[in-house]
């Protein structure tokens, strides 16, 4: 299939952010030069199909929104939000798939979208009700290993922290998304992760210029990039109001890795609007609904903390009805340069100064230390700058080149309009300014820390510095044993061997129960003959029931014993949520 084409050896027709005002810098600091923000980087064209579950975003815009930019658009909804995005953003709509609830829903869209020609021919599936539901079922239907890329359908911009050192945030320039798009699937395989999002918040006191994040943390569901993977233990169960926050835990359980770009947030408001996911609460008003909304997501997020202690922290009520209150623990790995270490080091320096005046000023450390305006480097540190671009030819370098998509050798073009970043929490989804700003301090330092530490090994070094950096991780999870991978296949073949011994007493337990059905009428049946006759049951709903043993496998993984969660999941007709709700409260 052929893909858009882009302008540049690697690159897109993309802007680079020119500087606000001076004043922006630490005292005799500048940017770092040469650095590139991912879309600018871009990476390899790829595959991908890009997805947006929508339900009741056929209406009017001013009857979904209470914008007062909207009180006059008669307009559907979703060509004034995220369709008009992708069409700014030159999204190829033969790669776009709205996902609705039902067979009406989809006329009325076909409707809607005749509105503008761009989406007339805009493929169009009827899936299940739901954000939870219909998420899962997109992952359940589509190939697996396909890239896919989801979206809101409320999103209105994509905000981009363009310049270090600056509070101010611009537009993600036109035509640029699929740049990086293709940037995140090349900085995934590199990695052997599988999903990627954006900054939980628009708010640019917790965003920052460079570095890619790998911790333990919230992919937000108003975009977001996965390899697809069928498997069950992926697959949100909980809540429609968590979904994106358990994925984002499932996802980190079972990789030790997500990856969210810190210099980008969504914008919306999606607590400002009707219909969607706010469809699916009790209430009478947008208002009603939305808090039984936040109670919907303070019961999952209390389930979520028992399901998941090891990277979760006590949930906490928040002040707005905006904020998520699934508390992360911040584990995991160093967040990854976008060029060079050595520009991921000066722009974290910029923007904790610009966060921070009287720390840095304060600070004989800081970015205001000497009359040069930077701490000095040995000369080992500079003979060993980590550069993670293109290899000069004919010149070997110390570098993390195998890490990302080579810099692109054309020059960017334009420059971005200037957003003041006093927009409120709110505006981007659910997070929490403090620790999300302390989060990003934390992982920084780690990375100075790493960086401090290295020597001229190149790849070598990086790769083992990462290894370390993750040993917390794996034994969070695999334990204390010397070998894990050794110990699971040990676990596997005990596993193995109590299945078959389980299968030689139910053929067992069967044979006496034929005996005993042939006894005369008026013999009572013993006790033993009834569990047997479960067992029997059980094993007709594993025939019967889709994906009986998978579900129950996510239910033994979750704590709960085995044959109160067969039978609960047998009395649930297969239907995992409920069964988690009923053993939970049981």
């Amino acid at each position: 299939m052929a893909l858009p084409e882009v302008d540049g050896a690697g690159g897109s027709s993309s802007s680079t952010a020119s500087a606000s005002s001076s004043s922006n810098f630490p005292r005799n600091e500048e940017p770092p030069r040469g650095a590139r923000a991912p879309h600018e980087v871009g990476g390899p064209p790829v595959e991908y199909r890009l997805v947006i579950p929508t339900r009741g975003r056929w209406r009017p815009a001013s009857e979904i929104s209470t914008e007062r930019a909207s009180k006059r658009d008669f307009r559907p909804f979703i060509l004034v939000k995220t369709l008009a995005f992708l069409k700014r953003q030159r999204i190829p709509p033969r790669r776009v798939s709205l996902y609705l609830a039902d067979e009406a829903e989809k006329e009325k869209y076909e409707h809607a979208l005749l509105e503008d020609p761009y989406w007339a021919g805009v493929h169009l599936e009827v899936g299940v009700p739901g954000v939870m539901g219909q998420r899962n079922h997109i992952v359940r239907t589509r190939p697996e290993g396909e890239y896919i890329v989801s979206f809101d359908d409320d999103i209105s911009d994509i905000h981009w922290k363009s310049h270090a050192g600056s509070l101010d945030l611009a537009s993600l320039p036109d035509g640029v998304l699929e740049q990086l798009i293709f940037h995140a699937y090349s900085l995934m395989r590199r990695h052997n992760a599988f999903i990627w999002g954006l900054n939980a918040t628009v708010n640019a006191r917790c965003m920052w210029t460079d570095g890619v994040s790998t911790r333990n943390g919230e992919i937000n569901g108003f975009c977001y990039g996965f390899i697809n993977r069928h498997s069950p233990d992926l697959q949100p169960q909980v809540a429609d109001a968590t979904e994106d926050a358990e994925r984002s835990l499932r996802y980190f359980k079972k990789d030790q890795m997500v990856l969210r770009y810190r210099m980008y947030a969504g914008v919306t408001r999606c607590f400002k609007f009707a219909h969607g996911l706010q469809s699916l609460f009790e209430g009478s008003s947008l208002s009603q609904k939305n808090d039984a909304r936040k109670v919907a997501e303070r019961e999952a997020a209390r389930k979520l903390m028992d399901m998941f202690p090891k990277q979760t922290g006590q949930s906490k009520q928040r002040k707005t009805v905006s904020t998520l209150e699934v508390s992360f623990r911040h584990i995991g790995g160093f967040p990854l340069p976008v060029t060079t270490a050595d520009h991921l080091l000066k722009a974290n320096r910029l923007d904790d100064a610009a966060k921070n005046p009287a720390k840095t000023s304060d600070d004989p450390g800081g970015v205001n230390a000497d009359e040069h305006g930077a701490a000095r480097k040995s000369k080992r540190q500079k003979k060993c700058s980590i550069e993670l671009g293109s290899a000069a030819a004919g010149k070997k370098q110390a570098s993390l080149s195998e890490w990302l998509p080579p810099t692109p050798q054309a020059p960017p073009r334009g420059a971005p309009a200037y957003i003041r970043a006093d927009v409120g929490v709110e505006s981007s989804g659910e997070s929490n300014q403090s620790e999300d700003e302390q989060e990003g301090s934390d992982e920084n330092k780690q990375f100075e820390s790493l960086a401090a530490s290295m020597s001229c090994g190149g790849e070598e070094d990086i790769q083992r510095a990462l290894k370390e950096s993750l040993k917390d991780v794996v034994l969070l999870f695999n334990g204390t044993a010397a070998d894990p991978i050794e110990t699971a296949l040990k676990q596997s073949l005990e596993l193995d061997a109590e299945e078959n011994s389980r299968k030689r007493e139910e053929a067992e337990n069967l044979e006496r129960v034929l005996r005993i059905s042939s006894l005369d009428a008026g013999e009572e049946e013993d006790q033993f003959a009834k569990a047997v006759r479960w067992t029997a049951v059980q094993r007709r709903e594993r025939n019967t029931l889709p994906d009986f043993d998978a579900k129950l496998g996510s239910l033994l993984e979750m704590g709960f014993e085995n044959a109160l969660a067969a039978k609960v999941l047998s009395k649930t007709e297969g239907n995992l949520a409920a069964a988690i709700s009923e053993l939970l409260g049981s």
